[in-house]
C-alpha cells in the first residue's frame, strides 16, 4: 500500500478541483493512506515519512498555498486517527519506544552466522534453514544479501545501487529518487528482496523506468 500512496501523490501535478483526473487521484491517495495506516506496518510508515520528507525539502520552493492546505488536512486527519483509535495509537507507541518485534534479535543471530561464511554466504534462502525461533526471514535486505550471497553479493548490490543513483541524479529525477528512498528503507525492515514477490517485482518495474531515458535518447539520436 505504501507504494500506492507515493505513486498517487506523485501523479497529482496540481490540486485543482475542476480537474477530474486529479480528483480521482486524490481519492486514490486517500484510500491508499487509509489502507496503509490500518496495515499496521511500521516499516511502511517510516519509509513513507522519510521519502515524503526528502521530496518536500527538494521541492519546497514549488509548493503553493493550496498544496500546503491539502497537506495540512491530510496530516490533521492522520493525527486524529492515531489519537482516537487505540490499535493505531498502540502501534505508534511501539514505534516510538523502539519496539522492533524481535528484529534486533534476528539481526544479531544473522550476523553471527554471516561471520562463518562472510565471503560467499550461505546460499539463496539460507536463513530459512538457519532461522531464528521459527522465523525464516531476516527482515533486512542488506543483511539478507550478505547472508545469502556474502560480501561479494553485497558489493554487487551496492554497485547496482550506485549506478541507479548516478542515473537519477544525472537526470535530476527526484520523483524516482523519492521512490528509491522508500524501497531502500522499507527493504531494510520489511519484505525479502530475494524471495519477496511484491518487492522484487516492484523493483524490476522501477529499474525499467530508471533506465528508460537511455532508450529515449538513443531513439532521438
Amino acid at each position: 500500500m505504501g507504494i500506492g500512496v507515493l505513486l498517487s501523490f506523485l501523479s497529482i501535478k496540481k490540486i485543482n478541483l475542476y480537474t477530474k483526473t486529479n480528483i480521482f487521484l486524490f481519492i486514490l491517495f486517500s484510500l491508499f493512506i487509509y489502507n496503509t495506516l490500518f496495515s499496521y506496518s511500521r516499516a511502511v510508515w517510516v519509509s513513507l515519512f522519510v521519502a515524503f520528507l526528502f521530496y518536500f525539502i527538494i521541492n519546497i520552493k514549488n509548493f503553493k498555498i493550496q498544496h500546503l492546505f491539502v497537506l495540512g488536512i491530510v496530516i490533521f486527519t492522520i493525527v486524529l486517527l492515531f489519537f482516537n483509535i487505540e490499535s493505531l495509537d498502540k502501534r505508534f507507541e511501539q514505534l516510538m519506544t523502539g519496539n522492533s518485534s524481535h528484529r534486533t534479535d534476528i539481526w544479531i543471530h544473522a550476523l553471527d552466522l554471516i561471520k562463518q561464511k562472510f565471503i560467499i554466504g550461505w546460499g539463496i534462502n539460507g536463513f530459512s534453514i538457519h532461522q531464528w525461533k521459527n522465523i525464516n526471514s531476516i527482515h533486512n535486505h542488506t543483511l539478507e544479501i550478505l547472508f545469502d550471497l556474502g560480501i561479494i553479493g553485497l558489493l554487487c548490490f551496492l554497485f547496482l545501487l550506485c549506478l541507479i543513483l548516478k542515473e537519477l541524479i544525472k537526470n535530476k529525477d527526484y520523483e524516482l529518487i523519492t521512490i528509491l528512498i522508500y524501497f531502500f528503507i522499507w527493504g531494510n525492515f520489511g519484505e525479502s528482496i530475494i524471495s519477496g514477490k511484491t518487492l522484487l517485482s516492484s523493483l524490476t518495474i522501477f529499474l525499467f523506468f530508471v533506465f528508460s531515458n537511455r532508450l529515449e535518447l538513443k531513439e532521438r539520436s
